[in-house]
């Protein structure tokens, strides 16, 4: 288990690890070398306060500020995109390309919420995870994510020439 800890926010991630207690990692055949294994059941969790910047502000009252959709889903991205990163060498990293959440109970400013992340599946590059957030009083929302890793080299180069109006190769 792994801490660390910002101003803004307490991270605490669970993740499998190899025996030197590094990346567990094996000769996959991923999209050029080694696609490092990513043990299902992997899990993550991240506890956030809600603050102003997180909160609706359009409903009115002060106290009808409530943690976004959005925020939450950035959130999840990016707890998701952590546990990921325990696992993949220098070089990569994941990109989210679907996200299905439902945010079933507000969790007012100056609350906290907790989301946790789930491996369930892994296919190649893709990953899926399961999604659940609760706040101090009840459950938030759940949903499911996927993200695949990419070399961040390759994934700077297209981005390049896709910005500059060149077609992909």
């Amino acid at each position: 288990m792994y801490h660390f800890t910002d101003a803004r926010a307490k991270m605490i991630f669970t993740a499998g690890r190899g025996p030197e207690g590094g990346p567990a990692c094996s000769p996959r055949f991923g999209y050029d070398g080694l696609m490092p294994t990513i043990p299902p059941g992997s899990r993550a969790a991240h506890r956030q306060l809600v603050t102003p910047e997180m909160a609706i502000n359009f409903l009115g009252p002060e106290t009808a500020r409530v943690l976004s959709t959005p925020s939450l889903i950035a959130l999840f991205e990016m707890t998701c995109r952590n546990l990921l990163r325990e696992f993949l060498p220098a070089g990569q990293d994941s990109v989210g390309t679907w996200i299905e959440v439902r945010h079933s109970a507000p969790t007012p400013m100056g609350g906290s919420v907790s989301v946790e992340v789930e491996v369930i599946a892994v296919e190649g590059r893709r990953v899926k995870f399961k999604l659940r957030a609760n706040d101090d009083w009840e459950p938030v929302a759940e949903g499911h994510h996927e993200r695949y890793v990419v070399d961040v080299q390759r994934f700077d180069e297209r981005v390049r020439r896709k910005a500059v109006g060149a077609p992909s190769a």
